[in-house]
């Protein structure tokens, strides 16, 4: 009689978690199967290559860098580049969370005209925007 595996199909884990699980109940008590933390999935860049995203983030506009022509970064062109440079293949999501662990804000962009005529921008907020 395997009880590992019976307990596995049980409670639908495989044979090993259940060994993994008995050995510490047998090595330290009940203790032994408190939950730890889980330090989670190893980082899929290195520190130097963060650091590197890090400067030509802050650096470099996407098309600078080869990349569609865009002014602002968002995160598929983030994906696209680290994956050019480094090989890694990271998800959006993925991007996201690292970015937020290096400190980076994400902001919408907004463009203003340099040269924009600020009396007829008031007369069409007033007259024409308005009767719409």
């Amino acid at each position: 009689m395997d009880i590992p595996l019976e307990i596995g199909n049980l409670l639908g884990r495989i044979r090993q978690t259940i060994s993994n699980y008995l050995q510490c109940y047998q090595t330290q008590g009940l203790s032994g199967l408190e939950m730890g933390h889980s330090s989670g999935q190893p980082p899929k860049l290195t520190e130097e290559q963060r650091i590197q995203l890090a400067a030509m983030l802050e650096q470099n506009q996407p098309a600078d860098v080869g990349l569609e022509a865009r002014y602002t970064w968002i995160l598929p062109l983030i994906a696209e580049w680290i994956k050019r440079e480094f090989g890694v293949t990271m998800s959006v999501r993925g991007i996201s969370a690292m970015l937020r662990r290096m400190n980076f804000s994400f902001t919408k962009a907004t463009y203003t005209l340099a040269n924009a005529d600020e009396e007829a921008q008031a007369f069409f907020r007033k007259h024409t925007f308005a009767q719409h």
